[in-house]
């Protein structure tokens, strides 16, 4: 029997690592040559599984194209929305939730964030031209800010947030600032420096603060 066990769980592993590959290799291809560069032979052949292995894990080629966009989006809003979090039940005053929640901020003077954000930029640009891609995109990305609208709504029942904002209209500006952000790599040397971006953004959260937390 334990045996058996033993086969059932690294069988289970063996899947979980393929799909994974799978869903790796679709998304580099995505973000490298768009989605229009998707076809299930490359990937298949990419990652060394047969067609009828990809099929195993996904219905077809759009499931595919889903699962890597997800992972994507999912990857670029982990650390945001986990911080969020952490900092929602772990504050205990308007200071402690500005530390715990300034790191998470969109920072336009972070490369790797800035990379992040250009590819997700290219991926809507190329949504406009894409019918499959603005659906999958769309349903994608509300998926994202209904999950910073829960946190949203949690921080107004703990007391962090005032009552008297919309929940949607935060959690939608935060994806529009992250997004937005690439302003700065185009402005280049004009863009404002850190210190003022940041001054900035602490006073933008501290108007968000119910009146006797200000």
């Amino acid at each position: 029997m334990t045996t058996k066990n033993s086969s059932k769980r690294a069988k289970s592993k063996l899947d979980s690592d393929t799909r994974s590959r799978l869903i790796e290799a679709t998304l580099n291809t995505i973000l490298e040559s768009g989605v229009a560069a998707v076809r299930i032979d490359d990937i298949a052949s990419a990652v060394n599984v047969t067609k009828g292995s990809l099929y195993w894990h996904f219905e077809d080629r759009e499931a595919l194209i889903r699962a890597a966009l997800g992972e994507h989006l999912r990857r670029l809003s982990a650390d945001t929305v986990a911080g969020i979090s952490n900092a929602i039940a772990s504050a205990k005053s308007r200071e402690d939730y500005l530390a715990l929640i300034a790191p998470l901020l969109s920072n336009p003077f972070d490369p790797n964030q800035v990379n992040d954000r250009w590819s997700k930029l290219e991926l809507i640009v190329q949504a406009r031209k894409d019918p499959l891609l603005a659906e999958l995109m769309h349903d994608l990305q509300v998926r994202t800010m209904n999950v910073f609208l829960e946190l949203m709504i949690a921080a107004q029942e703990e007391g962090i947030l005032r009552k008297d904002i919309e929940p949607r209209a935060v959690a939608a500006a935060i994806s529009a600032m992250n997004l937005g952000s690439n302003v700065f790599d185009v402005l280049g040397p004009d863009a404002p420096n850190a210190e003022a971006w940041w001054g900035l953004l602490l006073h933008l959260i501290g108007s968000l603060f119910p009146e006797e937390e200000r």
